[in-house]
């Protein structure tokens, strides 16, 4: 307690005296100035305690009563206030009025009223509307009642405090509410922003404060400005970039030495950081803010450490592998990625890059699928596009490798090691032994695998655990062809006896059966020249060679040259892709073709639009490269043409764009018949017409005079309207 002059601080009675003249002169009842007397005694009596003097009471005194209150009503009743703000205003009335006598003005100015009308001031001149004034006058109080308790002035706020401001308003909210702001998140932040922006401008100077630019994060805007990348997409990235040199100024990593797993790391930091930003805000992706993420800290990284990913031996190797086949950058570093994620799937999984098989292959690339459906929420819409950005890569590795890409496991039943044997000799017996090119054992041996496969699962278990083909008889070719055929075109189904019939030879040579079961095989019945072959008409021809000679791109300059040579030789398929420049005699105007069926080589005279054609590609549209083949694939790896196969497709194409849909045949070989019956209706002799298309018999040639149905009519009869009756 204390004393002054020997009398206490604060004189009940006097304080009390005054306050019962106050309340007379205010006209209340008896009644109410008994209470109002009653209760300031019990503050005065409670401030001499604390050796507080009326005169100097703050509002922290007034709080302290009250609490005291509250403790003994506690106490006596065993529970809190029921109502709380009924039970305050029983005390607070006296207290007040006692306060108002001692200092005038309660309760006192704070300083956050008085920085708020100094705001309010400051507004006056600048014609604000009320709704407006009233925004920024309660975003401002609302700060500076949030920096109070932290002993914060206004001259000292960063950004940092404003940011934490609005956290801590937005989760009152949250829990006062039980929800988030019916506005935007972002719409609720600016009605904040508005207010606390333009008084922290008026003391500051300058608000938000001109941040000191991070020479890391300008330089790397500055690359990306010379690169041609937008500015929006470059602040974006800087942003990130600022996040992550943020992330290891605070983990003292030097950049230098930033490993894949510390940014996998930040990875994870960065995402945790987005939702939870996200989480009460409109629903957004997190797969746009990942990638972006991973672009931004990837492209600085390469930007400051020259590579990245750090360096490893099958990677350096496998782009400059793609370097050489004159891959485009953007390409490169794609399949990069998809070689790096293969080679961290073979190491988790234990398995050397020299032991992968198509079936590891498989796996991982399931595996990524099953990432994408992940995150996405669904599989690639093209499935097979999906699939193929993994499969391409992959088998330009094994090509540089040299590991066959459909390497096989080994046979581990013995009928499959049986198989092997017999598909082995088999090869060797056509290619060897017969002199037969190798397709014909492509085209023979599916046929011949098929049959054994067959019978592998048909027979019983005892019989194909000792492997043998000595009880093989015609009950059981009859049944394999009687499984086989029926869904088959006859022509196929004439194939597919011929090769049988082969297989059944070799195996009577090897002596792998007991006699020769070759003629055991029926076949069905073939007619020669039993269909007559359909072939493009001119005006079909010249339509598709005007569409495609407007097209001027890389891809319309080589396709011209071949439908041309197509049109105007007759050429097969095999002989345009396997074209040379060697084949090509400039000075004397004459290309050497060699024949796919016979291998023999047949001079043409060079005709003066195809070598316009043929010039005009290898001057604006062939690679740069040290192939021979005249046409080549139009996209790295830069390639000669695989086939037939390949001009089929270039032949669709083409016909699609020129409007034009044919019925029968519309590949290769129908510009060839067309070529064909085109000279024919010049009266061309067909000993020439065999020398163009390269026809070592007059037989071959015989197949096109079919084509000529105007002639034929001219030697059909006449059927008359009425036909008499024979007598009988």
């Amino acid at each position: 307690m204390s004393w002054a002059g020997g009398r206490i601080l604060n004189n009940v009675d006097y304080w009390l005296s005054k306050l019962r003249k106050h309340l007379i002169a205010e006209r209340l009842s008896r009644t109410t100035i008994r209470g109002y007397v009653d209760d300031g005694r019990r503050f005065l009596k409670f401030l001499n305690q604390r050796g507080v003097s009326l005169r100097q009471a703050v509002p922290r005194d007034a709080q302290a009563f009250l609490d005291h209150l509250r403790r003994n009503y506690k106490r006596r009743v065993g529970h809190a206030p029921p109502n709380e703000i009924r039970w305050r205003c029983e005390f607070t009335p006296s207290m007040h009025a006692l306060l108002r006598l001692a200092q005038r003005r309660w309760p006192p100015v704070s300083d956050v009223e008085r920085r708020t009308e100094w705001f309010r001031g400051q507004l006056a001149a600048d014609n604000l509307t009320p709704d407006t004034l009233r925004h920024y006058l309660s975003a401002a109080r609302a700060f500076l009642g949030f920096l109070e308790p932290l002993a914060i002035k206004p001259v000292d706020v960063t950004p940092q405090h404003v940011d934490e401001f609005l956290r801590v308003t937005l989760a009152v909210y949250r829990r006062k509410h039980g929800r988030q702001p019916f506005s935007s998140l972002t719409e609720w932040r600016r009605r904040y922003l508005s207010g606390i922006d333009r008084f922290l401008a008026l003391i500051h100077g300058q608000w938000p404060p001109t941040a000191t630019p991070d020479p890391d994060v300008a330089a790397y805007q500055g690359h990306l400005a010379n690169q041609g990348i937008l500015r929006k997409t470059a602040n974006e990235y800087c942003l990130h970039v600022r996040l992550f040199l943020d992330y290891t100024r605070e983990k003292k990593l030097d950049i230098s030495s930033v490993t894949e797993a510390d940014l996998r790391l930040f990875f994870k930091v960065s995402l945790r950081l987005y939702r939870s930003r996200q989480r009460h805000g409109p629903p957004t992706t997190p797969a746009y803010f990942r990638r972006l993420n991973r672009r931004a800290i990837h492209g600085f990284l390469r930007f400051r450490r020259g590579q990245w990913p750090p360096a490893c031996p099958v990677i350096e190797r496998f782009r400059a592998y793609l370097e050489g086949l004159q891959y485009r950058p953007n390409v490169i570093a794609n399949e990069a990625r998809t070689v790096r994620r293969l080679l961290a799937y073979l190491e988790e999984q234990h398995i050397g890059i020299d032991a992968v098989r198509k079936a590891n292959v498989d796996a991982f690339v399931e595996d990524r699928l099953g990432h994408y459906q992940k995150r996405h929420g669904h599989e690639p819409l093209d499935l097979a596009a999906g699939k193929s950005r993994f499969y391409g890569p992959i088998r330009s590795l094994f090509c540089m490798l040299g590991i066959p890409w459909r390497a096989e496991s080994p046979p581990s039943t013995p009928w499959a090691r049986f198989t092997g044997k017999l598909c082995d000799g088999y090869r060797q017996w056509i290619t060897e032994v017969r002199g037969l090119s190798i397709q014909t054992f492509l085209k023979s041996g599916a046929t011949a695998k098929e049959f054994l496969t067959w019978l592998g699962e048909t027979w019983p278990k005892e019989r194909t655990d000792t492997p043998s083909l000595r009880q093989l008889s015609a009950d059981d070719i009859d049944r394999f062809l009687a499984w086989r055929i029926p869904s088959l075109r006859r022509a196929t189904r004439l194939g597919v006896c011929s090769s049988l019939r082969s297989f059944l030879r070799y195996l009577h040579t090897a002596k792998y059966v007991r006699g020769d079961l070759a003629a055991l095989v029926t076949q069905p019945s073939h007619y020669r020249f039993e269909e007559i072959p359909r072939s493009f008409s001119q005006e079909q021809v010249d339509a598709v060679l005007a569409c495609t000679r407007k097209d001027r791109s890389v891809t319309g300059l080589r396709d011209y040259a071949m439908l041309l040579m197509l049109a105007t030789y007759g050429m097969r398929s095999g002989e345009v892709s396997k074209l040379k420049l060697d084949d090509i005699d400039w000075r004397a105007e004459r290309l050497n073709i060699r024949q796919s069926k016979t291998g023999f080589e047949s001079p043409l005279p060079l005709v003066e639009p195809v070598a316009e054609a043929i010039l005009d590609y290898l001057r604006h549209g062939r690679p740069k490269t040290s192939l021979r083949e005249v046409f080549l694939r139009v996209h790295a790896p830069f390639r000669p043409l695989a086939g037939a196969g390949s001009l089929a497709g270039v032949i669709h194409r083409r016909l699609r764009d020129a409007g034009i849909a044919p019925s029968g045949r519309h590949g290769a070989h129908a510009f060839r018949f067309a070529r064909a019956i085109g000279m024919m209706r010049a009266s061309v002799s067909l000993k020439w017409i065999g020398d163009l298309l390269g026809h070592r018999s007059a037989d071959s040639t015989q197949t096109y005079i079919r084509l000529d149905m105007d002639d034929l009519r001219e030697l059909s009869l006449e059927v008359p309207s009425h036909p008499r009756r024979l007598k009988p």
